[in-house]
């Protein structure tokens, strides 16, 4: 008789109401941050302790083998150029397509280095990622879903 165990995979969810600013806008002379990016990482990291310390604790494993998932919502005011296709603008002022321009890649980059100097958990050791962006004009944010993985799943034993 074979007795397996499973781990419970677990998942610590975090929301912030701030976006991060995009990738343009995060360093200047190569890897220096610049003062909006150091505000962002400062008050997210505060943020962060005050409101999921419980959760963190709970959370981390001290065991430097983990691994993670980070799977990120993005929610922004609007995600639609309104004057597409708007034929009381003409045609030379209206946009050119139905969708803004908001490219997610360049939103990560600070998240990951967030996520590492509030919960230790360097981004070499997140096998698994993914994002998404949603319209919410009332209430744009960021949500974060962090979830421990099992190495096996990878292949690593």
């Amino acid at each position: 008789m074979s007795t397996e165990v499973k781990r419970v995979k677990k998942t610590l969810h975090i929301v912030y109401s701030d976006l991060p600013p995009t990738s343009n806008k995060l360093y200047f002379k190569g890897t220096r941050l610049t003062q909006a990016a150091r505000q962002f990482k400062a008050a997210f990291c505060q943020y962060v302790i005050q409101n999921y310390l419980h959760e963190i604790g709970s959370f981390v494993n001290p065991d430097p083998t983990s691994i993670y998932g980070v799977y990120l919502r993005f929610f922004f005011e609007s995600l639609v150029n309104d004057t597409f296709n708007d034929p009381k603008i003409p045609a030379s002022k209206r946009a050119k397509t139905r969708y803004k321009r908001i490219d997610l890649s360049n939103r990560i980059k600070l998240l990951e280095d967030c996520i590492q100097e509030v919960l230790a958990v360097d981004d070499c050791r997140t096998f698994r990622a993914g994002q998404e962006k949603f319209q919410d004009s009332f209430y744009p944010r960021v949500e974060i879903f962090i979830t421990e993985l099992d190495p096996m799943e990878f292949g690593i034993k």
